[in-house]
């Protein structure tokens, strides 16, 4: 998955490699790209900009654990906690910020119908971040 370990047995994304990955999804690829110049990016950011064929396409992967592309999703919720300085820890730590990012696919495809508001802002997978609102439904 293009993952790198050092000395200490910490892992690291070769953003180069996973840039000139032909199999992989243009998002990823962009996703990569843009931290290879700027290693900081918002969550809220990145799952604002996605457009409407890749939010679509994230979300028909994710719900699918056997999809060909599934470990994509894994690859950018990590390259996303790597922007944000929050990808630490194991197996755990992962799978509950893959579930985050899910949650927040989903987030966004009800607020472009629509149905909800989603504060951006308060998309992180940090610790300090889990009594925020991220997002509130609209009352019709």
């Amino acid at each position: 998955m293009n993952l790198e370990s050092d000395d200490d047995g910490e892992f690291s994304i070769n953003y180069e490699r996973v840039l000139h990955q032909e199999t992989f999804l243009p998002v990823t690829r962009l996703l990569a790209a843009d931290l290879m110049k700027s290693q900081y990016m918002p969550i809220g950011d990145f799952i604002k900009s996605l457009n409407d064929n890749s939010l679509r396409e994230l979300n028909s992967i994710a719900e699918d654990e056997d999809h060909p592309n599934f470990e994509e999703m894994i690859l950018i919720t990590e390259m996303l906690a790597a922007a944000e300085g929050t990808n630490f820890g194991g197996t755990p730590e992962v799978h509950k910020r893959l579930n985050m990012f899910i949650t927040w696919l989903v987030f966004e495809s009800l607020k472009r119908k629509g149905l909800v508001k989603v504060y951006y802002e308060n998309l992180s997978f940090g610790d300090d971040m889990a009594d925020k609102i991220v997002v509130e439904k609209i009352d019709f």
